[in-house]
């Protein structure tokens, strides 16, 4: 058994990993082609002063501005699932989980002061979340936000019911 271990991938399912991914990255698209630069935070790293404005590509009436918050949800619980082993209810926990993140953010900016005053000090001098409380008191509360995180889980759900015949399964050793 130890020897079939150590031939075990550190990511389980590829296929779930690199679908999350690529949500990610047209995530980004997104928000380097209709968010205003200053309002996005990654864009710093990459010296994007200017938002590359493209016509029409994500504007897809009310649906459009929520997309970021439906592909979060969506990519992260198929990524973290692409490190975990097969279970529907390992899975369903997990896509709970992304949702109550970005659950807990909207509500965030619907009580934008009590909030920012969980924040710990200390997050502003971590990388990564040294904006939380900014983004806390200038975010706007959303229920579609909300409908759209919680359709991120359902489609990650579906995602990964579809992909798991693709993930790497420890076979028993054979003694």
């Amino acid at each position: 058994m130890t020897a079939e271990l150590d031939k075990t991938p550190f990511v389980l399912n590829r296929l779930q990993f690199l679908i999350g991914l690529l949500l990610l990255f047209v995530g980004c698209l997104i928000y380097i082609t209709a968010r205003v630069p200053a309002d996005v935070y990654f864009t710093r790293f990459f010296g994007l002063e200017t938002r590359l404005h493209v016509p029409g590509v994500f504007t897809l009436g009310a649906v459009g501005p929520r997309l970021p918050t439906f592909i979060h949800v969506f990519a992260f619980s198929l990524m973290s699932a692409a490190f975990m082993g097969i279970s529907r209810k390992r899975m369903a926990a997990v896509c709970f989980g992304w949702f109550l993140v970005n659950f807990a953010f909207e509500l965030g900016q619907k009580f934008k002061l009590t909030a920012a005053q969980m924040v710990p000090d200390s997050f502003r001098y971590l990388p990564f979340f040294e904006a939380t409380r900014s983004y806390f008191i200038h975010g706007t509360f959303d229920w579609l936000d909300v409908f759209a995180a919680i359709a991120g889980a359902l489609a990650a759900y579906l995602t990964w019911l579809a992909t798991k015949k693709y993930h790497y399964t420890i076979k028993p050793s054979a003694r």
